[in-house]
This record gives C-alpha cells, structure tokens and sequence, in this order.
C-alpha cells in the first residue's frame, strides 16, 4: 500500500453539494504546504523509529568521568576510559551512581 495521504470528502460535505465545494478547494488550495507538512510528519512518526537520544555515562574513576553520548553508540561499541580502563556505563546502571549525582 502507498504511504501516499488519500482524501474523501466526508459524507456531510458530499450531501451539501458545490456550497462548500469551492470554499473547501480554496482552503486546501491556500494550506496546501502545511497539509502535506502534517502528513510527512505523521508517516515519519509512524516508522516507528527507535530511541536514540543522549544518555550520560560514567566509569569507575572516583569521583567518575561523565561522558554524554548517544544510547545506540554506547550499547554498540566499547568505550573504556583512558584513567581506569573500565568501560563507560549508563548513570543509571553505574554502580554507587546515587552517591555522587546527590554532590
């Protein structure tokens, strides 16, 4: 099936005849950019794409090294600090993380 938006005028809109044929072709006419704004928008949203933001990761240094980067790059590669040479953990899976985000 084409992602393609289709339109059909409603079953009220057909019933009142070319009364509002014309003022409803002039709306579109006039609005037409942001109508298929909102359906580029909608078929994106709905690709269902994953979650890629940004997480902080720490390592085991004390107090630890903060590194900022996306959650996709830190699950798929290993990055292991320079000073330790442990490798960077989400906060939230960093052990004793509680103790030093409270400073």
């Amino acid at each position: 099936m084409s992602n393609l938006a289709r339109w059909r005028l409603s079953p009220t809109l057909r019933s009142a005849g070319s009364r509002f044929s014309g003022r409803f072709t002039a709306a579109i006419e006039q609005n037409i950019g942001l109508i298929l704004s909102a359906s580029l928008i909608a078929n994106l949203e709905g690709m269902g794409g994953t979650d890629d933001s940004c997480v902080m990761a720490s390592c085991a240094c004390t107090p630890p090294r903060i590194i900022v980067v996306n959650y996709s790059v830190l699950v798929g590669t290993s990055i292991k600090c320079d000073a330790c040479q442990n490798q960077f953990q989400p906060v939230e899976d960093a052990p004793d993380a509680g103790d030093w985000l409270n400073w």
